[in-house]
């Protein structure tokens, strides 16, 4: 879905995972999340590098989890919406800033 986009925009996604467990869960929401994840990393990623752009997805499994982190090398977060961003309908793409 988001894959050609990450293509067109000469992103690489570098993976590590060491994950063997199997999860029961919402597999659209979850599917819903990680595509917003790397939509915004992509968005990210094109604002603000001009080439080397990397997606990393990592899966590690714990003694009761199962650990998904995902970075890119984008710059990071603002300190003044870190707080913010996990927040139901905050959005930095509309310009009066949904908070």
């Amino acid at each position: 879905m988001i894959g050609k986009s990450i293509e067109n925009n000469e992103i690489k996604i570098v993976t590590e995972s060491n994950s063997t467990k199997k999860i029961s869960t919402y597999s659209r929401e979850l599917m819903q999340v990680m595509i917003n994840m790397l939509k915004n990393a992509k968005e990210a990623l094109v604002e603000n590098r001009e080439n080397d752009r990397k997606i990393f997805v990592y899966v590690k499994d714990t003694k009761s989890e199962i650990n998904i982190k995902i970075c890119d090398n984008a710059g990071g977060i603002d300190d003044e919406i870190i707080d913010k961003i996990f927040h139901p309908y905050f959005t930095t793409k509309d310009p009066d800033f949904i908070h």
